[in-house]
């Protein structure tokens, strides 16, 4: 779904730092400080590459929460799914 959506190029950030938050954090250590360490890496990646406007910087907290809706959409679908839950009764 993500690859196929148009969107600002920083949420093309945001999905693997969210993801790598989300799933790969082991718990050996401060969260917080793993956020920021994956978040610097990926940015100072990026900018080797790509312009990264402050502006951009700036909204990057909006593209993690649309990360988060877009999960928390796509888990209650599946309950949905899961327990064969419809709005069509056939």
């Amino acid at each position: 779904m993500d690859s196929f959506q148009k969107h600002f190029y920083i949420f093309d950030l945001a999905v693997p730092i969210y993801s790598a938050i989300e799933y790969s954090f082991a718990g050996n250590g401060n969260i917080i400080d793993y956020e920021h360490s994956i978040t610097k890496a990926l940015f100072e990646g990026y900018q080797e590459e790509n312009e990264l406007p402050k502006e951009m910087i700036d909204k990057f907290p909006l593209f993690i929460k649309l990360k988060e809706e877009q999960v928390r959409i796509m888990n209650l679908y599946r309950m949905k799914i899961e327990n064969k839950n419809t709005y069509i009764n056939i």
